[in-house]
């Protein structure tokens, strides 16, 4: 969500999540990135939105109130989701909000992309989509402890990337991206691998390397 804001829409088929339209949307004067987005949800009758709760979360609160309840939530990335290993917590149903692992979801999502189990479109912005997915790196790091972590950081421009998570997300909490159903699917679906990097770093120095 920003003075342009980047949206994906996906449906579930025969157990993939089939990306099926994307867009890029300029915010103005008259908000028309709300009225936009409310277009789309009618236009393609999607059940389960995840908009960024920032860093302007005047759109997400709008289009909350203005949708069934329980049909747009304001997402956003917590480093782990407290007493739960899930991968999300709709913790704030009140406001609708909901919070996801970002590492988790992440990988979630990296491992069915590569796997097949997400198709993308032969769209207009399929480069541009690709290159916003390729910039997301895995790093593990090692701390103080010599404790390893993993995180993911961005190399460069990642916003058609982070709408796919927050789409996919949306499918994990409608229940939808391991079920059969029919769509109207874009031709020439296909899909690219997501890069991934391997940082080793401890005190004083860092060790990288590529692996696919």
């Amino acid at each position: 969500v920003g003075n342009i804001s980047h949206a994906t829409v996906a449906k579930s088929v025969g157990g993939k999540l089939k990306v099926i339209y994307r867009e890029k949307i300029r915010q103005n004067d008259q908000n028309f990135l709300l009225a936009r987005v409310k277009e789309l949800k009618k236009i393609f009758g999607v059940k389960k939105a995840c908009i960024d709760i920032g860093p302007d979360i005047t759109v997400p609160k709008q289009w909350i109130a203005q949708s069934p309840t329980g049909h747009v939530w304001a997402a956003q990335y917590v480093r782990q989701i407290s007493g739960s290993l899930s991968i999300f917590n709709a913790d704030n149903e009140e406001e609708q909000i909901v919070s996801a692992n970002r590492t988790a979801l992440i990988d979630e999502v990296c491992k069915a992309f590569n796997s097949g189990l997400i198709e993308t479109p032969n769209d207009e912005h399929q480069k541009l989509a690709e290159e916003h997915l390729r910039a997301m790196k895995r790093i593990i790091r090692v701390n103080n402890a010599w404790e390893s972590f993993a995180s993911w950081v961005n190399t460069g421009e990642d916003h058609f990337a982070h709408s796919l998570f927050y789409c996919y997300l949306a499918s994990l909490m409608a229940g939808e991206n391991k079920t059969s159903g029919l769509s109207v699917i874009l031709p020439s679906c296909h899909r690219v691998a997501i890069g991934s990097r391997v940082e080793k770093s401890a005190p004083g120095r860092t060790l990288s390397g590529y692996r696919r």
